[in-house]
C-alpha cells in the first residue's frame, strides 16, 4: 500500500474506534438512567442515539470518499501532469499556445507536487497561469543589486490563459498567492497585470499567507519600473473602494 494511503487508512480506523467509543458511552448513560425513564423518554433517547450515530457514519463515509476519490481538476505532478505544464516548464511558448488551442481544458488543471522524501507533504500547488506569471530574476547593474524584471512567459500566453479560464485569476496557490501576486513580485509586467485585473479586480486587495497584497510585493521589489507599477496599482485600489 502506498504510504499516503496507509496513513489515510490508519486515520479512518481511528475514526471507527472513536465512533464505537461514543456509541458505547451513550448506551451506558441510557442504561444507567433506564429505571427512571418513561416510555416516551426512552423513545427520545433512542432517536437521539440513532441521529448521532447516523451523523457519525455519514461523516465517516464522506471521509472515505474524499480519501480515495481524487479532487476533481487536480493532478499529481509526478504521475499525470498535463502536457501543457511540461511545455511551460521547458519554456516552449509557441507549443504552449498550440496546446491551449487544442486542449483548452488543461488551463484549468491544478498541479500538485509532493516531497519525494515525504509523499504526504505538499511541496507546491498551482495552476498553469501561476507558473507562467512566476517572476524571472536577472542580474542588474544598479549598485550591483539583483533586479527582478519580467515574468516567465510571454504576455500573449497570460492573455490566452485568462481568456480560456478567467476564474484562474481568483485562484490562490499553496502560498496563498494569486497570479497577480506572482506578477507583482518582480515589480510587475503592466500588460500582464492589466489582463489579470480585468478578470479579477478585487485581487488587488487579496493577501497571501504572509499577509501581503500584490501592491506590497511590488513595493518591496527591486524592479526598475516599480514606481510606475505602484502608481497604476494605487489607482486600481482606489477604484475598488469607490
Amino acid at each position: 500500500m502506498p504510504p499516503f494511503l496507509k496513513c489515510q487508512a490508519e486515520e479512518i480506523i481511528d475514526d471507527i474506534d472513536e465512533i464505537f467509543v461514543e456509541v458505547d458511552e451513550i448506551l451506558d448513560e441510557t442504561l444507567l438512567d433506564f429505571q427512571d425513564l418513561k416510555v416516551h423518554d426512552l423513545k427520545e433517547a433512542g432517536l437521539e442515539l440513532a441521529t448521532e450515530t447516523k451523523e457519525n457514519i455519514v461523516n465517516f463515509a464522506t471521509k472515505i470518499y474524499r480519501t480515495f476519490k481524487p479532487e476533481e481538476g487536480v493532478v499529481n505532478y509526478e504521475k499525470d501532469r498535463p502536457v501543457l505544464y511540461e511545455l511551460i516548464e521547458n519554456n516552449l511558448w509557441e507549443h504552449v499556445m498550440d496546446r491551449l488551442e487544442s486542449h483548452p481544458e488543461e488551463a484549468s488543471l491544478t498541479i500538485e507536487r509532493y516531497h519525494k522524501s515525504n509523499p504526504n507533504k505538499l511541496a507546491w500547488r498551482m495552476l498553469p497561469i501561476h507558473a507562467v506569471c512566476y517572476p524571472i530574476i536577472t542580474q542588474g547593474s544598479k549598485d550591483g543589486d539583483i533586479i527582478r524584471c519580467g515574468i516567465r512567459g510571454p504576455v500573449e500566453v497570460v492573455k490566452k490563459l485568462v481568456q480560456i479560464y478567467p476564474e484562474g485569476a481568483k485562484v490562490q496557490d499553496d502560498l496563498g498567492m494569486l497570479p497577480l501576486h506572482h506578477v507583482c513580485r518582480n515589480g510587475g509586467n503592466i500588460h500582464a497585470i492589466t489582463m489579470i485585473l480585468d478578470a479579477y479586480e478585487a485581487g488587488i486587495n487579496v493577501r497571501d499567507k504572509k499577509g501581503r497584497t500584490p501592491m506590497e510585493l511590488t513595493r518591496t521589489s527591486r524592479a526598475y519600473n516599480k514606481s510606475f507599477v505602484l502608481h497604476f496599482l494605487s489607482r486600481v485600489e482606489q477604484s475598488t473602494r469607490e
